[in-house]
């Protein structure tokens, strides 16, 4: 499975509950929870996409959680009191976040009905009239699902429109195939969903009630609290970090939400050089609107920078908005200093200063959107539907700069990526530390060989292994091998276990597994010549350019929204780089000149019979190499 972790429970979070007769058992402290979505039965990384704004929110502040033991749950969804949709009505959904889980080591499958209801009572038997129609539901098919606790993103084909603030969210968990309700949790039947404990922060809301179908027939009887058959409950934790808080289901929603614009300064169409000025007071945010002339893409090869560079404040924050009021991108310092920037579109450009280079990893831009962009002083927080906040106290003159190639203008010539030098790989090799790369960021690794790993030595291979990423085993990565010239020569996805990436070079004898959760290396990625690499390396699903082999910029578009440990492990049997023997015969010493010392220094070589001798690369090394060396040699160079 390809699996993306976005929250981790805290240490100590995870107690026992207090309500007896529900088979729920603690999440144990530290488990990381794994956004996913469907794809063909199977969990897969949600990955980091455009995504309506949260319009509720279960799980924003919470730090204990739980397995719950009844696969048949009921709870209340409110919009308010605060959130965007709170005292708003006919709000369509986008998605919905359904906390899967299963409690024990072996994989589970089952089908996973949703329904959202208009109206419920956990006080009436049954709890949802007989006869009511759902706003909507799905059923779902559930594959091998791992140990662990997950987010399942689920998007409706066609959304539904939620006609007040209040729904009631009802999951079921069947056998494969049936209508029949899964066993309630034991030793040997898993707990199938999760909860965490109940938190007001918002957006939405919901009370300390739920429907447990603790029966487990099929039926939510509803009562007062806790009467029999007491399905109507109030779960609270009894020991720990949130004893005796109330417990609901972990849900996350999405949806359309109007947003209107702030009041800002309309800057009309961006040309491709274009800087304003103005004055900033402390706290302040300072909004601009902007268009395109045309689209900023990878496939167009087309740039926008947006800089602070010449401000009078150095704290400066950046946020860039669509018209529908969606945060896209947003920075604090990857400029120099405090300095923010922003780079969309194709990459790569050499920072400011100390800055970050300009990599285009905010994304891509359409020249049909209005964009506004926030500038304030930093720090700043960033927000959908407009929202942004400074607490910055410097106040002063914020200038704005703005580059780009859309109006026709000349894309700059791309820079080597800056990242983690390895020097000159000679064995054992090299170890980096696990990274987190951020999300949506790649991470950078230089190297050189100063000889062809071509296989022609048991000792000649170059393994590049990431076995050692992320010990829960969920951080699916991609690699791309960019060369001097900034292109592709190779490229790896799943080639190593646990949906990592795996390169090996040269000899194709069985090496490794060097790491406990590796596997072997055979060459399978063929010869490396000698020379200077970069390797770049980002969460599924990271895109180069589509003339990467022979256009590729030393740029990738990361897409992935993980931010797990990634770790890089270069192994290599070369020894020495041995005699690098010179491009050009007549300059035999490699001085820079062609003069007697280079005669010298050919026939030194040539009379001990060595490779490089073999100047005319027939390979032997006799009089024909004599007379091509003085035939470059009196020449004066090649």
């Amino acid at each position: 499975m390809k699996l993306t972790t976005w929250m981790v429970l805290a240490a100590g979070a995870a107690a026992a509950l207090s309500t007896p007769g529900l088979a729920d058992g603690p999440v144990p402290a530290g488990t990381a929870v794994k956004k996913v979505r469907l794809v063909n039965g199977e969990l897969v990384p949600a990955g980091y996409s455009d995504r309506a704004p949260k319009t509720y929110d279960a799980q924003a502040g919470a730090a204990c959680a739980t397995y719950l033991g009844t696969p048949h749950i009921i709870d209340d969804v409110n919009f308010g009191p605060v959130g965007p949709w709170a005292g708003t009505t006919n709000n369509v959904l986008r998605t919905i976040s359904i906390p899967v889980a299963n409690s024990l080591t072996s994989p589970v499958s089952f089908d996973l009905r949703i329904r959202i209801w208009d109206d419920a009572n956990f006080a009436n038997n049954p709890m949802v009239a007989p006869g009511a129609t759902p706003l909507w539901q799905a059923t779902l098919r559930l594959n091998n699902v791992a140990n662990g606790i997950f987010d399942l993103e689920v998007t409706p084909t066609t959304p539904p429109t939620l006609p007040d603030s209040t729904v009631w969210v009802e999951l079921e968990c069947f056998e494969v195939g049936t209508t029949t309700l899964k066993p309630l949790a034991s030793a040997t039947a898993p707990s199938l969903l999760w909860g965490l404990n109940l938190v007001t922060g918002g957006p939405g809301s919901s009370g300390p009630s739920w429907g447990r179908d603790r029966d487990n027939d099929g039926i939510l009887e509803g009562g007062a609290v806790g009467a029999p058959p007491a399905e109507h409950n109030q779960t609270t934790f009894a020991t720990g970090t949130c004893a005796n808080q109330f417990m609901n289901l972990a849900l996350f929603i999405t949806g359309d939400v109007p947003a209107t614009p702030p009041a800002h300064t309309a800057l009309g169409t961006l040309g491709d050089t274009q800087s304003r000025t103005d004055a900033l007071s402390a706290g302040q945010v300072t909004w601009y609107s902007i268009n395109l002339n045309d689209d900023v893409t990878d496939a167009l090869l087309t740039f926008l920078d947006i800089d602070t560079a010449g401000s009078g404040i150095t704290d400066t924050a950046l946020g860039l908005y669509d018209s529908n009021g969606d945060l896209i991108a947003s920075d604090l310092n990857s400029g120099p200093g405090e300095a923010a920037q922003l780079s969309f579109g194709v990459g790569r450009r050499p920072g400011n200063g100390d800055g970050e280079q300009f990599d285009g990893y905010g994304g891509e831009l359409l020249a049909t959107n209005t964009y506004y962009l926030a500038v304030a002083a930093g720090p700043t927080t960033f927000d959908d539907a407009f929202t942004a906040a400074s607490t910055g106290t410097d106040a002063g003159s914020i200038r704005v700069n703005f580059r780009s190639n859309t109006n026709g203008g000349v894309l700059p010539p791309s820079v080597a990526p800056v990242g983690a030098d390895q020097g000159t790989l000679l064995a054992p090799g090299a170890a980096n530390a696990p990274t987190l790369p951020g999300n949506a960021n790649i991470l950078w690794y230089s190297f050189t060989l100063c000889a062809d790993v071509n296989g022609s030595s048991a000792e000649n291979y170059l393994d590049i292994d990431f076995a050692n990423s992320d010990p829960s085993g969920d951080a699916d990565h991609e690699a791309f091998l960019f060369n001097t010239a900034g292109n592709v020569v190779a490229a790896s996805d799943d080639e190593g276990p646990n949906f990592f990436p795996q390169f090996s070079f040269g000899d194709t004898n069985i090496r490794g597994p060097y790491r406990p959760a590796g596997q072997t290396f055979a060459g399978e990625s063929g010869p490396l010549a000698a020379g200077t690499y970069y390797l770049g390396v980002g969460f599924f699903d990271v895109r180069p350019l589509a003339n990467a082999a022979t256009d590729g910029r030393w740029h990738v578009r990361p897409l992935g929204g993980d931010n797990l440990a990634i770790a890089v492990d270069f192994y290599t049997g070369i020894t020495e780089c041995g005699s690098a023997c010179p491009p050009c015969a007549a300059d035999f010493n490699q001085d820079g000149g062609v003069d007697g010392g280079d005669v010298e220094a050919f026939y030194v070589t040539w009379e001990t019979g060595e490779g490089c001798g073999d100047t005319n690369q027939d390979g032997g090394v006799d009089g024909g190499d004599v007379e091509f060396f003085f035939s470059q040699w009196e020449a004066g160079g090649c």
